[in-house]
């Protein structure tokens, strides 16, 4: 039901892939070629009307002053700041999400690299766990909170 609702509500393109393998590298491609059909599919639209303002941003870099979206760590020694739209938001109820979320599915939203910043407090660190081939989780180490 949430994710209904949220789907429901959500702006963003949708795309629903089958993922019948527990191969997660034959997953990645089953989503890449969907992603890649839809884009094409995007680019051959018209594109909507932009008001002057939203043409003459520029999203590739932070330059906002103040951060779209804004996440922290349980312990708060974590901050991560995000200056524009996610380029993906997903739920996965594989078992390893379930596994390490403890909970039937997990969320996820992928940004552009250049869009987010990290910061920490003195002394803070994290701690990395590869799950799967090409998918490496980070956490604060003191809390062990998803980052």
């Amino acid at each position: 039901k949430l994710y209904e609702k949220w789907a429901s509500q959500s702006s963003c393109a949708k795309i629903h892939v089958d993922c019948p393998s527990i191969d997660a590298i034959d997953n990645a491609r089953r989503v890449l070629k969907a992603m890649e059909q839809s884009l094409s599919s995007f680019a051959t639209a018209s594109p909507p009307e932009a008001s002057p303002a939203a043409a003459s941003a520029t999203p590739s870099a932070p330059t906002a002053t103040k951060p779209r979206y804004e996440g922290r760590c349980h312990c708060g020694e974590v901050k991560v700041l995000c200056y524009d739209n996610a380029r993906a938001v997903s739920y996965c109820h594989c078992s390893i999400c379930r596994r390490l979320s403890g909970a039937p599915f997990s969320c996820q939203a992928l940004f552009a690299a250049a869009e987010v910043q990290l910061s920490m407090e003195p002394g803070a660190n994290l701690t990395s766990l590869q799950t799967s081939k090409g998918v490496e989780r980070t956490r604060c180490a003191s809390c062990l909170a998803p980052v």
